[in-house]
This record gives C-alpha cells, structure tokens and sequence, in this order.
C-alpha cells in the first residue's frame, strides 16, 4: 500500500463514528448533540458527507466503562455469525463491518480486528441504542 493510500484509509477509517443515547433522556444531563449526518438514504450520490447508517438497541449496558470494538468479516453471513448481544453488522466503505459495544480485551470468532476504541463511559443499567455513522471528508494533501 502506498503512503497515499495508507493515510486515506486512515483518513476514511477515522470516520466510522458511533454516537450512544439513552432511550429515556441525555447521557449524564447533557443536550442532545445536533443532527449532523443524514440518513444514508439522503446520500444521493455525494461523495462528502455523514451518513446514518444504522440504529441499534443495545439493551441494558452492564458496566459503566465499555469499549467500541471494530471487526471486518469477508461476508455478511460470516459477521452475523459471530455477531454477539451488543452487536451491530454494517456494510460501510467497501466492507463488512462487526461493530460491538462490550468490555475491553473482548474478541468475536473470526473476523479481522481493526481497533478497540475506549473507554467510554455509561450509565450501568441504563437502556442505550448505538448509532452507527460512515463519514467522507474531503481529503487535502
């Protein structure tokens, strides 16, 4: 891979974002941040942008600390496969992704692991839905 491509796949992979909401009210107090991505319905073609992909219920998280695992799969079956309770499937950027909200160090079977993003923090308890968004920036060199 060349350095080009290198630092666009990492450009791109950045932008993979995962917002989490109680069901009930904001996390900790907080406003509810401003709609920034679209549906992915409402791309229409363009290639800059934040597109929701996909809203997921999670359910009760079970620790106040949890992490973002990232896992891409050769195929759709093979992710639902080893997709867990708090796991989401998502075709996003080319390919087939496992995300899953759970406790650090915590492996699905198969698959290829991109990253653990955490801590992030949570109320123990608390019913949340992940939402799952694919970014496309304009890249200046």
């Amino acid at each position: 891979m060349s350095p080009l491509q290198s630092r666009t796949w990492a450009a791109v992979t950045a932008f993979l974002l995962l917002m989490l909401s109680t069901s009930v009210s904001p996390a900790f107090g907080q406003t509810p941040p401003r709609r920034t991505c679209l549906p992915i319905s409402e791309r229409a073609g363009r290639d800059v942008g934040c597109w929701l992909i996909v809203a997921e219920p999670l359910g009760q998280l079970p620790r106040s600390e949890v992490f973002w695992h990232l896992d891409t799969y050769p195929t759709h079956p093979a992710a639902v496969a080893a997709k867990g309770p708090h796991g989401t499937v998502v075709e996003a950027l080319g390919r087939v992704w496992l995300f899953t909200i759970e406790e650090a160090g915590w492996r699905p079977s198969g698959g290829v692991r991109v990253a653990e993003v955490g801590p992030i923090f949570v109320k123990a308890g608390e019913q949340y839905t992940a939402q799952y968004a694919e970014g496309s920036p304009i890249l200046v060199m």
